[in-house]
């Protein structure tokens, strides 16, 4: 579910926390045995807290302070990669530790003793199944817990480890307190929309290999179509044609088409790889890259990407960059009919 993610580190400005109050101030003091100096970067993981703090590690300590008005759960972001919430909650104080490998240690809320009680079990269960598992039965053990709309943002949408059905059931199976919550209403709304943008994909506009236009919406009579983002510079994307021709295979006395749909921006290098390629399904380019239409709608963020349109084409069933995920969603009628 790459297509949710918010991407805030390229939107919003690097703050030094400033406070004035006192009454209200988050304290957070930290150790970090892993690091003489460096910078850690506190960004919300909600609209409760909407700006990036620098903290400052010297002499391996720091101390973080800001003015809060209700519990707002803190992302720290360090140099390295990890990530490390924190639940905060005005008035209080917290300690960090970091050790020498690594490990983060925070004591403070309940909320901060839950996620930690969380961890173990996803360092040893890597599967997507096995962390939606997990996940299931944190909601079931603590279905109030702040915790729980973290979880599903970092390993459901972030790390992309649940289809974007499978993601609507999770949140269904939330309190209505915790459907309400800010971060879950988010994603909640962009599932909504993700369902939306699937009708206006018929409006985009493409060109075929010999470079006439036409509106996606038109190209097609199958019941299922499977739309391949990809490009020529990209090796991913050209190491998936053998699966694909399988797939099409498969699935060839179907009511099923592929259509690829190139963001190359060069049209020759485009042209020649479908050649190279020996590819056999429809081809279309959009030519304004990484700006296209459709990667800007569907908030695609990698290559490949797969989006599995139902009948009528007004329905995502499936999207994502696994191939094999998105296929078993194809809704197989008794009628099969062609691509135009």
């Amino acid at each position: 579910m790459r297509g949710l993610t918010r991407i805030i580190l390229l939107a919003l400005p690097v703050l030094v926390a400033s406070c004035s109050g006192h009454k209200d101030r988050f304290i957070l003091r930290g150790t970090t045995a892993d690091m003489q100096e460096g910078v850690i970067l506190a960004t919300g993981i909600d609209t409760r807290f909407d700006r990036i703090d620098t903290i400052l590690i010297k002499k391996r300590k720091f101390t973080y302070k800001c003015e809060l008005d209700t519990l707002t759960p803190i992302l720290l972001l360090f140099q390295d990669g990890r990530m490390e919430p924190v639940f905060a909650d005005k008035g209080e104080k917290y300690t960090l530790f970091s050790d020498s490998i690594g490990k983060i240690t925070v004591n403070g809320s309940l909320y901060d003793q839950q996620y930690r009680n969380f961890i173990p079990a996803m360092m040893n269960d890597t599967a997507p199944e096995q962390i939606l598992h997990h996940i299931d039965s944190f909601i079931t053990l603590h279905p109030n817990s702040e915790v729980t709309p973290y979880l599903i943002y970092r390993y459901c949408v972030m790390e992309d480890n649940a289809s974007m059905v499978t993601l609507s059931h999770i949140i269904d199976k939330l309190s209505g307190h915790m459907q309400e919550n800010i971060l879950i209403s988010e994603i909640s709304s962009g599932i909504g929309n993700l369902q939306l943008n699937a009708r206006s994909i018929g409006k985009f506009s493409l060109r075929d290999t010999a470079f006439a236009s036409y509106a996606l919406g038109g190209l097609f009579e199958d019941d299922n179509v499977l739309l391949y983002v990809w490009s020529s510079w990209d090796k991913d994307s050209r190491q998936m044609t053998d699966s694909l021709t399988e797939l099409a295979k498969r699935h060839s006395k179907e009511s099923f088409s592929i259509a690829g749909i190139s963001i190359d921006t060069d049209k020759e290098r485009w042209k020649t790889a479908i050649t190279e390629d020996s590819v056999s399904w429809a081809q279309y380019n959009d030519p304004a890259g990484w700006n296209s239409k459709i990667v800007n709608t569907l908030k695609i963020r990698q290559l490949p990407y797969f989006i599995l349109l139902g009948k009528d084409h007004d329905k995502v069933l499936e999207h994502g960059s696994d191939l094999n995920a998105v296929a078993k969603k194809i809704v197989l009628p008794e009628k099969s009919k062609r691509m135009k």
